[in-house]
Parts: structure tokens; sequence; C-alpha cells
């Protein structure tokens, strides 16, 4: 039960680094499109899109952590390091 909590919060993790990865060619794509054939209102809105996606996308947890790839690739290493500790001490079944 605890390591299927574990592989889903994982998962759950790993995506929404994947989306904000994603999220930070917005300006270049909409820059690349075809921008200029919209009217006046949509090429307004897309110039704030452009400005707002400028200033990265920070996950915080608990408003003391920035979770980065590289926190989160530490915290799942010290995880798994717990979880070989606990099970050779045979504490978990």
């Amino acid at each position: 039960m605890v390591f299927s909590q574990f592989v889903s919060s994982s998962l759950v993790l790993c995506f929404t680094c994947w989306n904000v990865s994603i999220c930070a060619n917005i300006t270049t794509s909409v820059y690349m499109g075809k921008w200029y054939k919209y009217d006046v209102k949509s090429r307004k809105a897309l110039i704030l899109l452009m400005e707002r996606s400028k200033k990265p996308t920070i996950v915080t947890a608990g408003k003391i952590l920035d979770l980065s790839l590289e926190t989160f690739t530490n915290i799942l290493k010290r995880s798994y390091s717990l979880l070989a500790v606990l099970k050779t001490k045979k504490l978990i079944i």
C-alpha cells in the first residue's frame, strides 16, 4: 500500500514537471505562429500570454521548498534508501 502511494505520487510529480517544461516553449511557439493574421484583440491577448510566460513557473512544496527536478530526484533517492533500510531490518512485511 505504501509502495503504490509512493509510485502514484511520483507519477503525479513527474507529470507536473513535464508540464512546466512544456510551458517554457510557449513564447517561441506563439511568436512563430501566424499571429499577424489575427484580429487586434487576439493579438493583444497573445502579447499578454508571451509576456507572462517569460516569468518561470515555480512549484513550491508547502512554501518551504522549490520543487525542481533536482530536489524531486533527491527526494526519490532518499525515500528509496529509507525503504531499502526498513526492508533489510524486516520492519516492513
